[in-house]
């Protein structure tokens, strides 16, 4: 629990230090608001299991499950990085849901397109260990979520 603590820590302090004192009105395309703890760089979002946040007022974000967690541990020198499946729940403004899958391995799919955004996994927390198993709860991916010009 004090590892969770320390990684969120350090990903608000690092995020703060990039913003000034001043605030800047955000595009509608960068607004990121959230009912647990939240990030508002830009566009980007610090989104932690179970907890749902909102883009823009039009859609609802949550992280689902991660599965299939084979990153290399960070003490371990592995002869590929692995990858975890980011599964994310989104919801739009029309009640409309789609479940997506993100990865962390830039070999596979790390952005989806839906409904004129663009959603990509920048990062996820905290990095494996040899000798443990991360639980649901302590997951906390990165996302940044931006218009785009992909239409379905």
């Amino acid at each position: 629990m004090v590892k969770v603590l320390l990684v969120w820590l350090c990903c608000m302090l690092g995020f703060a230090g990039c913003s000034s004192s001043k605030k800047a009105e955000p595009s509608s395309a960068s607004n990121i608001e959230g009912n647990g703890s939240l990030s508002k760089i830009q566009n980007k979002a610090v989104v932690h299991a179970a907890a749902t946040y909102f883009f823009d007022g039009t859609i609802q974000v949550r992280l689902l499950k991660v599965e299939q967690d084979s990153r290399c541990p960070k003490t371990a020198q592995c002869k590929w990085a692995g990858n975890a499946e980011v599964h994310f729940d989104l919801v739009f403004a029309d009640n409309k849901k789609y479940m997506i899958q993100l990865n962390t391995n830039k070999r596979f799919d790390r952005v989806k397109n839906i409904k004129g955004y663009q959603v990509r996994l920048s990062s996820l927390y905290p990095a494996k260990e040899i000798s443990s198993t991360i639980q649901l709860e302590a997951y906390i991916a990165q996302i940044e979520i931006s218009t785009s010009t992909y239409q379905e």
